[in-house]
């Protein structure tokens, strides 16, 4: 037996030298492929656990949004909403002007279509604020005068 044991040996010393000289072993370059399988491995397993980690927060956050949203949907339907009252933007709170005073606003010059904001009134040509009648109306200044053209008022806009 031993003498057999001997041939195997001497047969296959003989063999290895030329298989490496050759190139034709199976175990050339075998560690450093074992090593990038099993680096590639740990990289690939790393990768999925970090997706399903992301996965888990980003559901429970958008669980969270959901129950902060439903709570306020609660609180809301719970506490009665005042009613919006309705604001007139066109004209601000009534001024009280005390009687044969008069106080020019504004002038919107249209040509023939001119306006003048009166004692908070937008008065065109012959139209009456208390008891004077609109007479002319110029970019920087109003004319008013009574009826009878007795007494006149010239409003002058201040600057």
């Amino acid at each position: 037996m031993s003498t057999m044991y001997d041939a195997l040996k001497r047969a296959e010393s003989a063999r290895r030298p030329e298989a490496r000289a050759a190139g034709g072993s199976r175990d050339a370059g075998g560690p450093w492929i074992r090593g990038a399988v099993i680096v590639l491995g740990i990289i690939f397993l790393g990768l999925v656990g970090w997706n399903i980690f992301r996965a888990q927060i980003a559901t429970e956050d958008r669980k969270a949004a959901l129950a902060r949203a439903e709570a306020a949907r609660r609180t809301a339907a719970a506490s009665p909403v005042p009613e919006a009252k309705a604001v007139d933007m066109a004209r601000p709170a009534a001024v009280r002007y005390p009687p044969g005073t008069y106080t020019l606003e504004g002038i919107v010059n249209a040509g023939a279509g001119s306006m003048a904001v009166i004692n908070g009134k937008i008065l065109k040509l012959n139209e009456t604020v208390e008891d004077m009648i609109v007479r002319s109306i110029s970019a920087r200044e109003v004319e008013l005068s009574d009826a009878g053209g007795g007494r006149q008022v010239i409003l002058k806009l201040q600057p």
